[in-house]
């Protein structure tokens, strides 16, 4: 039987053919022995312990052993002078960083000046040139003052480069336009800037002096500020505005209908005087109106108890009232032939008037005297002017063709009493008048 060689045997491990107990741990091996306890050791144990041990004596041997290959001299188990060779016979091939020790540096010069380049003489040696003469054989511009020729080119900077860096054609260009921006054609160059400010060399102290006449901001609280109707404000910029199409003065509102401005008198009606409503005025002929481009007579109309059911405002034809139709609409009111009065109480019905409220047309009770006690004669009317009443005659006590409601009075004058709210000359009681478009005030 051969006995054990110890260099061949770095080349396989302890009990490779045996059994090993493969569940030894990391800490158990940080323990040595201490881990077995009072226990004796199996043979499995013992093994993977020693087969650890060669592991790592293997990995040191094939580290050398590589080393040695590369020098051509391999290890063996009577030589020590293997990595010695090594070392002093690398192959400079494999060398990456550090310097080599060559005669002269390499470059067949015994001194070379501080600050010369090298450059091939065209033999095996090199001779130094100064930095003026590198110049001179690149054919080179010197940093101080280069004069340069042809079309010479360098990076351009990013715009808005404050520096010392040179500044391209590019780079101009690019300012420049940057400059002009997209200013009119008749004011991108100075010459036309300076012509548009009068070529006033002082325009800076004549606009000041200008603004010296005007008055201060300080002052501007003791005016109102103007705008249109179509781009009124959305916020409190003062408690007034002007507003140009009315020529009126709208104050800020906040109700539980309406946050903005409006004029005092939103909602009243107005005379249309004009074929088309002017812009703050809306017809109000019972049409449906938008609540978002007519808020502030909506808001009106709730904030004064003037919005009632469809079924009420049919009721009442020619009442100040609004109707809620949907999210959207209103009803605006019907004020077509309609008179007004002032709020009171009726003579007849003791009856206070509300707001908005419309009233049937009727006559005062009167009557006409005639000169006759006949209660069997025919009545013939005859107007105040003399000519023949127009409706013709008709029989005491019928209503005939003038629907008069006629009774005998013979106390004081004797004649007869024509009484009623059908006594009329036409279709209405009216006096003369002028008509107008029925608007309010939007």
């Amino acid at each position: 039987m051969a006995l054990v060689n110890f260099f061949e045997s770095f080349g396989y491990k302890w009990a490779q053919t045996g059994l090993t107990d493969d569940t030894l741990t990391d800490a158990q091996y940080k323990l040595g022995y201490a881990f077995l306890g009072s226990l004796p050791p199996t043979v499995e144990q013992f093994n993977k312990i020693q087969q650890v041990n060669d592991e790592k004596l293997n990995w040191f041997f094939q580290q050398f052993s590589s080393l040695a290959a590369l020098t051509g001299r391999q290890l063996a188990p009577d030589g020590t002078d293997a990595l010695t060779y090594a070392l002093q016979n690398l192959d400079a091939a494999y060398l990456k960083t550090g310097l080599l020790p060559v005669t002269r540096g390499g470059t067949g010069l015994g001194t070379v000046l501080a600050g010369s380049y090298l450059k091939g003489a065209g033999t095996g040696a090199l001779v130094a040139r100064t930095p003026a003469q590198v110049l001179v054989d690149i054919g080179g511009a010197p940093l101080n003052s280069p004069e340069l020729t042809g079309t010479p080119t360098a990076p351009t900077a990013d715009p808005g480069t404050n520096t010392t860096q040179l500044a391209t054609c590019a780079f101009v260009a690019a300012a420049l336009a940057a400059l002009v921006a997209s200013a009119p054609a008749a004011l991108d160059t100075l010459n036309e800037l300076a012509a548009a400010l009068g070529n006033d060399p002082n325009f800076a102290t004549t606009v000041l002096n200008g603004l010296a006449a005007k008055a201060n901001t300080s002052d501007l609280a003791n005016y109102v500020r103007l705008y249109s109707i179509t781009a009124l404000p959305t916020t409190n910029v003062g408690p007034f505005i002007g507003v140009g199409e009315s020529g009126e003065i709208w104050s800020w509102v906040e109700t539980a209908y309406y946050q903005g401005y409006r004029h005092a008198l939103c909602g009243m009606p107005m005379l249309g005087h004009t074929q088309s409503p002017l812009v703050f005025q809306l017809d109000v002929v019972g049409g449906l109106c938008s609540k978002t481009a007519y808020n502030r007579v909506w808001a009106y109309a709730q904030e004064n108890g003037l919005v009632v059911s469809q079924s009420v405002w049919d009721a009442n034809p020619g009442a100040h009232y609004f109707v809620d139709v949907n999210s959207t609409q209103f009803r605006s009111p019907n004020l077509q032939n309609q008179f007004t009065r002032f709020t009171g109480t009726d003579a007849d019905t003791a009856n206070a008037r509300a707001l908005g409220s419309w009233q049937i047309g009727a006559q005062k009770d009167h009557k006409h005297i005639t000169p006759t006690n006949d209660t069997s004669a025919t009545l013939s009317m005859q107007s105040a002017r003399g000519s023949t009443w127009p409706y013709g005659s008709a029989s005491i006590g019928t209503a005939g063709t003038m629907n008069v409601d006629a009774t005998y009075s013979p106390s004081g004058e004797d004649g007869w009493l024509l009484s009623g709210p059908s006594a009329m000359l036409s279709g209405e009681v009216r006096p003369g008048n002028v008509a107008f478009y029925p608007r309010i005030h939007a």
